[in-house]
């Protein structure tokens, strides 16, 4: 007897594991890969909690066979090396036609389906084998496991390769079947041959390839982030004035002329800093740039660590080797709340590439580092004469530039020095504690800059804030509309019919609609909770993996104090529920700047934001430990963090704070919904 039993817990736990350590990589890899994809990730986690809560709610005999299931692997595997291999559906490449993006989009949807349909029926299965509470904790834990090893894998930037060998170890421990490790073998070695010169960072896939801008010159880079530009690692020879520097730029490119005009304007208006501080530092041109000028102390910030290391072995002029140079390995904003130093420079230095910006809406690595806050905040750590530069890829024409000049006038008081560059399609901004004179006209010739904006060239435009990032905000509604009801229509039909005729009768109770409405609130905090460590630590893989780990060890230890006792009064818990509410609204906040150590605030905050998870998770095992049919409940979960992945998209409108106070209501909903008189459940 207890043989079995630990087998059934182990097998649960596996499953628990395999699906979310997929669902995260599912995430990953096909958003880096399918750039239609980017703009609305939550698409593909609606997709497997759906499928997983109607597999989980079936539970009986699966139409989904092992050859199809071996087909769906496969070929979800082949759309991601594929998209690879031919630049399918890159940024700037567009598709053929809309119809070829729904249809690559409705065949990885309806794989996923009967993947992860399959995975939630079993782990219906195997939950409904032993005690609600015990069954729960195990699926907890297996998941929480999945959730690290992940964060594991990206901090150590272990290749696809490796996340499809962990799941196959997992598929062969479930099916006991030799095929299940010949199908992983046969998606293993296409990875490993495809991503052999790619490098996945916690912040995403890195390649670095000969330049094809600067003339296709030796010493020049091109550094892509997910198939996109991200920066170019230039060899900046010294010039002793202009006359030298246009003898170097003499017979380069426009884009290499434009690029290091670009990089002087700086310097004629600030001639000989002593202090700079360069943020999204990459690769080291702004850096480089600085030395040239005679810069005396260089603080270099940049959050991804591959890039930083290409400062020190990759660039041609090795800056970060430089011993004036003091690199940081860290958040902009973070090195800005705990840096004491006033700078007589501050460059902004292309922290984004101009390519991403249709194909990644929502929640960025850099969403907090181009806010009215963080602009505030540079102009304290600004000298007296000090100037900050911020340079974007975007022209005048692309909304984020309007946005970015709106957002600088309500920092700075003042509308800044603003130039565009028409041909290489970037612009360029100047302020400070002060306004600025003109440029000089030979390098506004030279550089192919123009003073932007001219009459009725930029509309007025709301500014970003803490409370509202979305710089790079920009889509057709009604686009959006149909892809969210195309994707929602595979994902539903396609577990529906595979487990036709297998769902028990009267899965609906009231039970039943609370527990999806706590799915729904809990969905609505994990995302406030990330927005939130994200102002510490920036929008990365790592941040979202730690908030959805103290979710799921939050949930662990109130379904342990639940288990304890005989009963709690749900009441009582909303009640608690109410006033984490309220603790955090009110002391949740992050300081822009602070003498306490960081892990400190970072722990504080967490505390704070994550605490109504305790109060909610006891509620959940409360109702599940009452309940005559715990697995239903289960699915019912599932499927309301789904549509939870769907609401959070109302913060683009409403703005990340009123994500708390929607997450309140929908949990007063689920109070609500235990006062409806539905029958109760009958166990089979």
């Amino acid at each position: 007897m207890t043989k079995v039993v630990s087998s059934n817990s182990l097998r649960l736990f596996v499953i628990s594991f395999l699906l979310l350590f997929g669902e995260i990589m599912a995430i990953r890899w096909l958003t880096a890969e399918l750039a239609v994809l980017r703009t609305f990730p939550n698409l593909i986690l609606m997709v497997i909690f759906i499928s997983s809560s109607i597999g989980i709610l079936s539970r009986k005999k699966s139409q989904a066979t092992l050859p199809l299931l071996s087909f769906c692997c496969l070929s979800t595997v082949g759309v991601a090396l594929g998209s690879c291999w031919l630049g399918l559906f890159r940024a700037g490449v567009q598709p053929n036609s809309w119809l070829l993006a729904l249809t690559v989009i409705g065949f990885l949807t309806t794989n996923l389906s009967v993947i992860f349909s399959t995975i939630g029926r079993i782990l219906g299965i195997e939950f409904a084998k032993m005690p609600a509470l015990k069954a729960y904790a195990i699926n907890l834990a297996g998941s929480a496991l999945g959730v690290l090893s992940f964060a594991i894998i990206s901090i150590f930037s272990l290749p696809p390769a490796v996340w499809l060998a962990v799941c196959g170890g997992c598929a062969y421990y479930l099916s006991r079947q030799k095929s299940a490790l010949l199908i992983a073998l046969a998606s293993i070695l296409p990875a490993a041959f495809v991503y052999r010169q790619a490098v996945w960072s916690p912040y995403g896939k890195i390649e670095v390839v000969a330049d094809k801008l600067m003339d296709a010159q030796p010493g020049n880079y091109d550094i892509l982030c997910d198939n996109h530009l991200l920066q170019i690692a230039c060899d900046l020879a010294p010039s002793k004035d202009w006359q030298d520097l246009q003898q170097i730029c003499r017979g380069k490119s426009q884009w290499f002329r434009e690029c290091r005009y670009a990089l002087e304007v700086p310097y004629v208006l600030k001639p000989t800093p002593k202090n700079v501080l360069v943020l999204g530092a990459g690769a080291g041109n702004d850096v480089q740039c600085a030395l040239l000028h005679g810069a005396q102390h260089i603080d270099a910030v940049e959050i991804n660590p591959v890039i930083a290391c290409f400062g020190f072995t990759l660039h041609t002029n090795k800056p970060y080797l430089d011993r004036r140079v003091h690199v940081h390995v860290e958040d902009a904003r973070t090195f800005l709340r705990y840096t004491k130093e006033k700078y007589d420079l501050i460059q902004f230095a292309y922290l984004d590439p101009g390519s991403t910006i249709r194909t990644n809406a929502f929640l960025r690595t850099d969403n907090f580092v181009y806010t009215r806050e963080c602009l505030v905040s540079c102009l304290r750590h600004l000298s007296p004469d000090g100037i900050i530069s911020l340079s974007f890829a975007t022209g005048g024409k692309e909304p984020a530039t309007h946005r970015l000049y709106s957002t600088i006038s309500a920092a700075a008081g003042y509308k800044p020095l603003s130039f565009v560059q028409d041909n290489s399609i970037s612009c360029l901004f100047i302020f400070g504690q002060q306004s600025f004179s003109k440029l000089p006209l030979d390098l506004l010739q030279h550089g192919g800059l123009r003073y932007w904006p001219m009459p009725g060239e930029c509309p007025e435009t709301t500014p970003a804030t803490d409370d509202w990032p979305f710089l790079y905000l920009e889509f057709k509604s009604t686009g959006a509309i149909i892809l969210y009801f195309f994707v929602l229509l595979c994902a539903t039909l396609g577990p529906l019919w595979l487990n036709r005729g297998n769902f028990e009768t009267n899965i609906l109770s009231r039970e039943s609609l609370a527990m999806f409405f706590l799915g729904l609130a809990f969905m609505l905090m994990e995302t406030k909770s990330i927005t939130q460590l994200s102002l510490l630590f920036g929008s990365t893989w790592i941040v979202t993996a730690i908030v959805v780990l103290i979710f799921l060890t939050l949930a662990f230890i109130a379904n342990l104090i639940v288990s304890w006792r005989r009963s709690y009064s749900l009441k009582a818990l909303y009640v608690g529920l109410l006033l984490a509410f309220l603790a955090d609204l009110l002391l949740g906040h992050v300081p822009e700047s602070s003498t306490v150590h960081p892990l400190a605030v970072a722990s504080i905050t967490a505390a704070l934001s994550c605490l109504p998870v305790l109060f909610s998770g006891m509620i959940f095992s409360t109702i599940l430990k009452k309940s005559l049919n715990q697995t239903n409940l289960l699915g019912w979960n599932f499927l309301g963090t789904a549509f939870g992945g769907l609401l959070e998209y109302i913060c683009i409108v409403t703005g990340l704070k009123s994500l708390t106070y929607l997450a309140m209501i929908i949990y007063g909903l689920s109070l609500a919904t235990l006062t409806i008189p539905f029958h109760s459940i009958k166990k089979e």
